[in-house]
């Protein structure tokens, strides 16, 4: 079963082989398949049967190729879409559809029908959709700036918070002061006891 799932790719045709009169010679495609979580082996499969003769619609991976020239002005080339769904019939299904990002210059796309697909196959969308982009990471743009006005906030308020302390301590320090003159008169009472 291994060799099965794991030496086809998803749309592969594969005839079976069964002591069952109505299973054997039976074309089918892998519908599921359940993994053991620890050996990450296969468990159990799950096909359809298909006619070789009917259009099947399948889910096709999209191979992205080329160098995008946006990349060499510092664009990052993002892939959207990773599959599409297909329309034709089983023989045909393709492995993969590729997807030519060369000429994708900054704030370019590639939608889905633009999309060069192989004879016999027929892309299947009811919108369209965006495959792929080159675009400017625009994150350090916006970072700088915040990271500068938070460093530059944070000494005001330390600073504020000192300069009411000190305040705070000089208007303390005040009433001490007063109450050192207060206590002051007592010295010309003492004076008072020398004249006798």
């Amino acid at each position: 079963m291994t060799q099965l799932v794991q030496g086809h790719n998803e749309n592969a045709i594969i005839t079976l082989k069964s002591t069952e009169a109505g299973v054997n010679g039976m074309h089918v495609l892998i519908k599921d398949w359940d993994r053991d979580v620890l050996t990450r082996l296969p468990l159990h499969v799950d096909f359809y049967e298909i006619d070789l003769k009917k259009a099947v619609r399948v889910k096709v991976p999209l191979h992205f190729t080329g160098k995008a020239k946006g990349a060499a002005e510092g664009g990052i080339v993002s892939p959207v879409v990773r599959e599409i769904e297909v329309d034709c019939l089983p023989t045909s299904i393709p492995e993969f559809i590729d997807v030519d990002v060369t000429n994708l210059g900054i704030g370019d796309s590639i939608h889905i029908e633009e999309l060069v697909v192989p004879d016999g196959v027929k892309k299947h969308f009811s919108e369209n959709l965006t495959i792929v982009t080159c675009s400017f990471i625009k994150e350090e743009v916006v970072v700088a700036p915040v990271e500068g006005a938070a460093t530059l906030a944070e000494p005001e308020v330390i600073a504020k918070g000192k300069k009411d302390e000190t305040a705070e301590g000089a208007e303390g320090a005040k009433p001490a002061a007063a109450g050192g003159d207060k206590k002051a008169p007592a010295a010309p009472a003492a004076k008072g006891g020398d004249k006798k």
